[in-house]
């Protein structure tokens, strides 16, 4: 698998949003201090992530046929990669649904840390993240 995590660009907006609701039709995609990533395989697309106020990386897609055979493991540590690293200054959290224990049991393998119960969602700060 080659996994590669592309900066959707304003103008493509709503492309996204039109290829989200087939798979999620209650989504909205919204512009303001968000930033967009496509998720692809070689060239075909596989999910989409969303990074708010350059730190909250939050609605983490994968289709729903490609879910149970380790390519979100991937994709998290594609993210990790990329901008969990010494020269970034990003500070970086993920939001999951506390009713999403799958996310929450692959973060806490990758060493997420749940630092804040947000009612139905808890944050993970990844400081002492394990690089895959």
């Amino acid at each position: 698998m080659d996994i590669s995590l592309v900066k959707v660009r304003i103008k493509d907006v709503d492309n996204l949003d039109e290829l989200v609701k087939k798979f999620y039709p209650n989504f909205t995609l919204v512009e303001k201090d968000h930033e967009y990533y496509v998720i692809m395989n070689r060239n075909q697309f596989i999910g989409f992530f969303d990074i708010y106020k350059k730190e909250m990386f939050q609605k983490l897609f994968i289709l729903p046929e490609l879910r149970g055979k380790g390519i979100g493991k991937l994709v998290i540590g594609e993210i990790i990669k990329k901008f969990n690293n010494p020269w970034n200054k990003r500070k970086m959290y993920f939001y999951v649904k506390k009713s999403n224990k799958v996310a929450l049991n692959l973060f806490k393998k990758y060493g997420f840390k749940e630092c804040a119960d947000l009612g139905n969602i808890i944050k993970m700060d990844c400081t002492s993240v394990i690089i895959p």
